[in-house]
């Protein structure tokens, strides 16, 4: 969970922070939490409207324009692959609210 937090506090959040200049993120925050022995991370987005949550490209263009260089991008991508796929996630935090048919 250490690597994972410092590879979202060194990329997340700036490409994060380039998606509220682009005016489609409104907001966001990062959980993370340890259960039961596991780790889990959810990013909770506040979007501008139900289209941007259908359709948003944000991500992609920010991510670009935070980090032009390809191969920058392709790194990062394989130090999150990484981190994440060590450790299973597990939606603890959830539960079901309906009764099931």
């Amino acid at each position: 969970m250490d690597s994972l937090n410092k590879l979202v506090q060194a990329y997340t959040l700036p490409i994060a922070q380039e998606q509220k200049k682009l005016g489609v993120l409104l907001d966001f925050k990062l959980l993370i939490h340890a259960h039961g022995g596991r780790d889990n991370v959810v990013f909770v987005r506040k979007l501008a409207s139900w289209a941007a949550v259908e359709g948003d490209t944000t991500f992609g263009v920010a991510f670009r324009r935070v980090f032009p260089d390809s191969l920058k991008r392709v790194q990062i991508q394989a130090g999150f692959a990484w981190a994440l796929g060590h450790t299973l996630h597990h939606d603890e935090i959830y539960r079901e609210v309906l009764p099931r048919p």
